[in-house]
């Protein structure tokens, strides 16, 4: 299901304080309705702010 999907993972990335990766989960939560095009966008954008956020960790990561 689109809509719990995107709360749930909205969720863990607001408790990791990744917000702008919970700021769209929840923009895709909330478009539950739109077409397959769009959710693409949606998706595409999630996975854009999850690569940011991955990289920023793995960074982190190194400098300890």
């Amino acid at each position: 299901e689109w809509a719990g999907a995107a709360h749930y993972l909205k969720g863990s990335a607001a408790s990791l304080g990744m917000n702008a990766l919970s700021a769209r989960c929840q923009e895709a939560e909330q478009k539950k309705s739109v077409g397959y095009d769009e959710k693409i966008t949606l998706v595409d954008g999630i996975q854009t702010e999850y690569d940011r956020a991955r990289a920023y960790a793995s960074y982190l990561l190194s400098e300890m």
